[in-house]
């Protein structure tokens, strides 16, 4: 009916239809790999922030382990703007 060809109906139809659906997936698959660094840096490394938090956790350094909390923390709530900026870019806001 409306003769498009299929690169024009993946990038006018199924792309921009597709793109929301993308970014939730990717919101929610960062808060699991931020929960898995943090469990396997705190059990099977020897540095880096789950590390450091489980050290001073077991050697009663709560300032420390409190301070890589909120590192961590920091962390995702950067990494969940800049996702949310990009989807903002991204995304047609028709699609939201």
């Amino acid at each position: 009916a409306y003769h498009l060809t299929n690169k024009q109906v993946f990038k006018d139809i199924v792309w921009p239809a597709t793109l929301p659906r993308i970014f939730s997936s990717l919101r929610i698959t960062l808060g699991i790999s931020l929960s898995v660094l943090f469990i396997s840096e705190s059990y099977a490394a020897t540095y880096g922030l789950g590390y450091y938090i489980m050290n001073n956790w077991v050697m009663a350094q709560y300032v420390g382990m409190y301070a890589g909390i909120v590192l961590l923390s920091l962390l995702g709530l950067v990494l969940y703007v800049a996702l949310d900026e990009l989807e903002r870019l991204s995304v047609p806001i028709e699609a939201r």
